[in-house]
């Protein structure tokens, strides 16, 4: 599965999951709503890699009027919560669309006054996706978006957790509950496992991992991934009460979730953008008839979030 469908599918507004569960607020906020040209007068918004659609929030925020449209390569959905809201006012129309490449966008021609990008944009080829975003516009038409600064807390966090992974660690956990699952199948006592020469090995390899990354809770010198893996993987015991499907399936969850992650992070490192990367990016959107661009760093106290520009199409 993409590990974007992966994590969409979990019901996460916003790129960073848990950490932004209402959507992004603050500096992120705060630029749109000042950029955004918003009158009584009804506006369509197209926004790309929308993932869940964070920006629906901000819409319904700012009383925007009209029509929001977001599409995303991944399978993505509104969320329950952005759902309600959606259905107790009248004034925006909005939907998502998965499976839709931003690098061909399958819409008419002249169609938005806005299309946006909060972290979405630089995934995809932006060669191929800047004169899309061109022919999409209407006339004098903004494309506003908010892309990764190589620079910013969720480069650092990202580059952190990608030498905090030890795959043969996390490898080897899974086997140890494997074999536990295989020893438990059959068993009409659970508590049989005890005198099982195999299971017990595993389990105290698995108690092992327990000790050396669930010890150090120093936010400065813990391995936070492993933490969090082994944290997750010793639920474990648990499924198992549950019998032998729902324990494969909390195995294979498990592992497939842990690399979706990583991949995830690797991803987030690669799209993160240098000055010149974002003078090269501004470039393409003149070339496209874009004015020159608006780009501001986001922060917040002294710490980067990330780059913002901001362009209207010429005609």
């Amino acid at each position: 599965m993409n590990p974007w469908s992966q994590f969409w599918q979990q019901g996460h507004p916003t790129t960073f999951g848990a950490y932004f569960k209402e959507g992004y607020e603050g500096p992120i906020k705060q630029w749109f709503e000042a950029r955004l040209q918003l009158n009584n007068s009804p506006v369509s918004m197209l926004e790309l890699a929308c993932g869940n659609g964070a920006l629906i929030s901000m819409a319904l925020d700012f009383g925007l009027k009209g029509q929001y449209l977001g599409i995303d390569l991944a399978e993505v959905s509104i969320p329950g919560g952005i759902e309600t809201r959606l259905k107790n006012q009248s004034q925006l129309e909005a939907q998502i669309r998965g499976g839709v490449s931003i690098e061909a966008i399958p819409l008419e021609s002249h169609h938005f006054d806005y299309v946006c990008s909060i972290f979405g944009i630089e995934y995809s080829n932006v060669a191929k996706t800047i004169p899309e975003i061109a022919r999409v516009l209407k006339s004098k038409g903004h494309f506003l978006g908010v892309l990764h600064h190589c620079d910013s807390v969720v480069s650092t966090m990202s580059a952190r957790a990608l030498n905090e992974y030890n795959l043969k660690d996390v490898r080897d956990f899974i086997d140890q509950l494997e074999v536990i699952a295989r020893q438990a199948r059959g068993l009409s006592d659970l508590r049989a496992l005890a005198q099982n020469p195999k299971a017990e090995k595993a389990r105290k390899k698995i108690n092992g991992y327990a000790d050396q990354y669930l010890g150090n809770t120093d936010l400065e010198t813990a391995n936070a991934s492993m933490f969090e893996f082994v944290t997750h993987g010793l639920q474990f015991f648990k499924a198992l009460n549950h019998g032998p499907a729902v324990t494969q399936h909390f195995i294979k969850a498990l592992y497939a979730e842990t690399l979706g992650t990583r991949e995830r992070h690797k991803q987030m490192c690669s799209v993160a953008l240098t000055e010149q990367q974002m003078k090269q990016f501004c470039d393409l959107l003149i070339k496209a008839g874009f004015s020159d661009p608006d780009v501001t760093i986001l922060s917040s106290d002294g710490v980067v979030i990330g780059w913002a520009i901001c362009a209207q199409k010429l005609s």
